[in-house]
């Protein structure tokens, strides 16, 4: 019989990944010794002239903890291993075996690293791997100063602490924690045993993996925090470079004299120039927890790469543990040349197809605590080698609260799109930030600018707009500067025919200039439109709570209409929605969907019209029918009808009271609902009850 592999058993596939010890030949370290009988250079040495598996286990004498210190590099791993630093007696969850470079000689030109791996389906367990730092020099040409370097292929690295003590408290660095140069590996995994990785501390970056390898995952890490998850393991540091300028606060943006060199001073997930890269999953905890850094994850000129089901700024228990930027998107660079005015000549390699969260459940990533931007897609380039970010999505996100509605800000935008094609931002929920979406793009490049599609996301409460539509200027101080003022030119106002330019081509937004009951439990919405003659438009609406139009962003979405404007560029739209949100304020946006771009654009947020007081979805309101009924002074029964109008989808008490000439309350006027009295009595309307 055929079975799903969702179906097998944890124990099978258990065995699927690990080098059975009945199959395998072992070696034990017995001594901390650098080398000799029992010392795990030895082991390695034995490993690789044994054809075939291969497994080292541990059983040092002493209570521990044991550091082995090489006094040059470790041999490669060049066979199929399995090193269990587990199997060391009174291991309890923490590694007690420490690979450490902290007396290991380095050079200018020679940076040893850890462990080698260049074998085939090794499985690193349970070590603490720390202090290759290469004298804190870390060089991508030679890539030392690595405390883990993998160069095969279906490798897993689980329950190890790499970059920190072996407690995963205090910061123990190596220059990058973990150098991935092959394809089709594992770091982490939540089917083989061995438990969390902690990764972080390390001087640059704690998982970097490298150009031109496919296929390799990182799921189930802690990255850039504790072992328990309390605090990080060093400061988050910063990030400036050519591709994504810094900071991004407000007026001039300017970037040192170092503009042309990118530098990241901390960055838990590197991800350079490869293909199908997975960060997280969607499965029970294939999820990282990444705080402590500049960038969270970087994915630069990376292709069909994923982020899924990560958290960001919180650590397992819910400690917020801040970062300042949780994903980049970006263009890949590699210098070429030099000119004193336009700066470099280089390649360039765009980031495409890339996808951070998703749709289908647990996919999308739960991101708070960002002192910039929680996720920024940047494809600035000049014009020396144009090159943009394109085809990529973020979506399914929750960004500046947990799902579970503990708030972590965003001290920027929420989602930062500058100059990037053909992007995707769909159904995320983003709220505690200065921005929900924010587009840019500079007024050189205005025919290329940022094309971005905005669809039924939810924005909660931002201290400015919803969506934002922005013209950054460059300007160049002189010739042999590399100091660079981006300045913000500012957004458009809407315009007739909408023929100005700029990111998302300047849409203007639809406004919204009516609502009514039509039906029950139904509300139709109207509005209009004026942008470019004779194309065909989307129209979102939305309903918001606020105590004013002017803190209503977009937070519930209602449904869309597809237009078309007529030859003077009008249009008018209606829709007819389910009244699930009384007297909550409405906006919408319009998005061009003609495929006259490289994809959808999408326009601000827009409500009623300058000077028209906003539209609310109406409240509801009843009538008591008959109007005006009469009885018989010797007695007699009146039957009053009770018809609520307006909002019927959520359920309401309604109090009685007589006006009119009675004296005062008797107990010959009663209603079913009891006496007219100093209480006036409640009638209760279920949810869709009219009458």
């Amino acid at each position: 019989m055929k079975r799903s592999p969702h179906l097998i058993p944890h124990a099978v596939l258990f065995g699927l990944f690990t080098i059975p010890s009945a199959l395998a030949t072992t070696y034990t370290v017995t001594t901390t010794a650098d080398a000799g009988a029992g010392s795990l250079r030895q082991a390695i040495d034995n490993a690789n002239g044994n054809p075939g598996a291969d497994r080292i286990t541990f059983n040092i004498p002493g209570p521990g903890p044991f550091a082995i210190e090489p006094l040059n590099q470790l041999p490669d791993i060049n066979e199929q291993t399995e090193v269990d630093g587990t199997t060391q007696p009174g291991y309890a969850g923490q590694p007690k075996i420490e690979v450490s470079g902290r007396i290991v000689g380095f050079t200018v030109v020679y940076h040893p690293s850890g462990i080698i791996v260049r074998g085939n389906d090794c499985v690193i367990r349970g070590l603490c791997i720390h202090s290759w730092t290469g004298a804190g020099r870390v060089d991508h040409v030679n890539e030392g100063g690595i405390g883990l370097r993998i160069h095969g292929s279906r490798n897993t690295v689980v329950g190890c602490h790499i970059g920190s003590d072996r407690t995963g408290s205090v910061a123990r660095p190596n220059g990058y924690g973990v150098g991935v140069l092959g394809s089709d590996n594992d770091i982490g995994s939540v089917t083989v045993a061995g438990g969390w990785n902690v990764i972080g501390g390390n001087a640059h970056t704690d998982i970097h993996i490298f150009r031109d390898t496919t296929n390799n995952r990182v799921r189930h890490n802690l990255i850039g925090m504790t072992a328990a998850g309390t605090g990080n393991l060093v400061g988050e540091g910063f990030w400036f470079s050519h591709e994504l300028g810094y900071g991004g606060g407000a007026g001039d943006l300017t970037v040192g004299p170092n503009y042309y060199f990118p530098a990241v001073t901390r960055c838990g997930i590197w991800s350079w120039i490869n293909t199908n890269t997975v960060i997280g999953g969607s499965n029970a905890g294939e999820g990282n927890y990444i705080s402590g850094a500049a960038c969270g994850v970087v994915l630069g000129g990376c292709t069909n790469a994923r982020v899924l089901g990560n958290t960001f700024g919180w650590g397992p228990s819910g400690t917020a543990l801040p970062l300042r930027n949780a994903v980049v998107v970006c263009n890949a660079t590699i210098f070429t040349a030099w000119d004193p005015w336009f700066g470099p000549f280089a390649d360039r390699f765009p980031a495409s197809g890339c996808a951070v969260g998703g749709l289908l459940a647990g996919e999308g990533n739960t991101i708070g605590h960002c002192r910039e931007h929680a996720v920024w897609v940047e494809g600035w380039e000049n014009s020396m080698a144009p090159a943009r970010v394109r085809n990529c999505s973020v979506s399914g996100n929750s960004i500046g609260m947990t799902p579970g509605g503990v708030a972590g800000a965003v001290g920027l935008a929420g989602i930062f799109v500058r100059e990037a094609q053909s992007i995707r931002v769909e159904r995320n929920t983003i709220s505690n930030a200065a921005q929900g979406v924010l587009v840019a793009g500079y007024e050189v490049d205005a025919p290329n600018v940022s094309s971005v599609e905005i669809t039924r996301n939810s924005l909660l409460a931002t201290t400015a707009d919803a969506i934002v539509l922005e013209r950054w200027q460059i300007v160049r101080p002189a010739p042999g500067l590399r100091d660079i003022r981006r300045t913000r030119v500012g957004s458009a106002p809407p315009d007739a025919l909408d023929l100005d330019e700029g990111p998302n081509h300047f849409q203007n937004p639809p406004t919204v200039t009516n609502a009514f009951v039509s039906g029950a439990g139904l509300v139709t919405i109207s509005g209009q439109l004026s942008s470019e003659a004779s194309r065909s438009f989307r129209i979102e609406v939305f309903a918001s709570p606020g105590a004013t139009a002017a803190t209503a962003r977009g937070q519930n979405f209602l449904g869309s209409i597809n237009i078309t404007t007529n030859a003077a560029g009008n249009a008018n739209w209606s829709i007819t929605a389910a009244d699930s949100f009384p007297g909550q304020w409405l906006t919408a946006t319009a998005t061009r969907i003609d495929g006259a771009f490289p994809t959808a654009t999408t326009g601000p947020m827009g409500g009623s019209p300058v000077g028209v007081p906003a539209v609310k979805l109406p409240a509801p309101f009843y009538n008591i029918l008959p109007g005006v009924v009469s009885v018989s002074e010797t007695g007699g029964l009146a039957t009053l009808r009770i018809v609520r109008s307006g909002s019927v989808s959520l359920p309401v008490n309604v109090r009685l009271a007589i006006n009119g000439n009675a004296a005062a309350p008797s107990a010959d006027l009663r209603f079913l609902y009891g006496a007219i009295t100093a209480t006036p009595p409640l009638v209760t309307f279920p949810a869709g009850e009219t009458t």
